[in-house]
């Protein structure tokens, strides 16, 4: 499957539509009782709503909480290459990073405070809308 900027379908991990085709197959029966079979509910241990990005994500935070100074000393070369990609995707995912471990890397990253924000702030006004939601998330946290 190609990506287009703008299609976040291919987004989930490979495995997402597998299960959430089962799942539609199982609503598809017969079944007595409606509730067994919730969206909302996991299937043999899926949840929709958590993918293998967000378990990144997750973990690189935590990581970042408990080893702030390894990580950013790891991460930080990796994402000062990325972060300036011509490819949308890489830049998302780096500023994903950046967002991720923005808190527990905070006084690592106060230094560079300023660059970071002028350069988040450019970036909600690039053509792919997951660059600009990304961005933006990152200058939440």
């Amino acid at each position: 499957m190609r990506l287009t900027p703008n299609d976040i379908s291919g987004l989930d991990s490979r495995f997402q539509s597998s299960k959430s085709n089962n799942l539609s197959k199982l609503k598809d029966k017969d079944v007595e009782n409606d509730e067994d079979f919730e969206d909302d509910e996991n299937v043999d241990g899926y949840n929709p709503n958590w993918t293998l990005r967000k378990c990144c994500s997750k973990f690189i935070d935590k990581l970042s909480n408990i080893f702030p100074q390894h990580v950013f000393e790891i991460i930080k070369p990796i994402l000062e290459n990325d972060i300036q990609h011509q490819e949308w995707i890489i830049k998302e995912r780096s500023i994903l990073c950046l967002g991720a471990i923005g808190i527990g890397c905070y006084p690592f990253l106060k230094l560079h405070l300023s660059n970071l924000i002028s350069f988040l702030i450019k970036e909600l006004q690039h053509p792919n809308k997951l660059v600009r939601a990304i961005s933006c998330w990152t200058l939440s946290r």
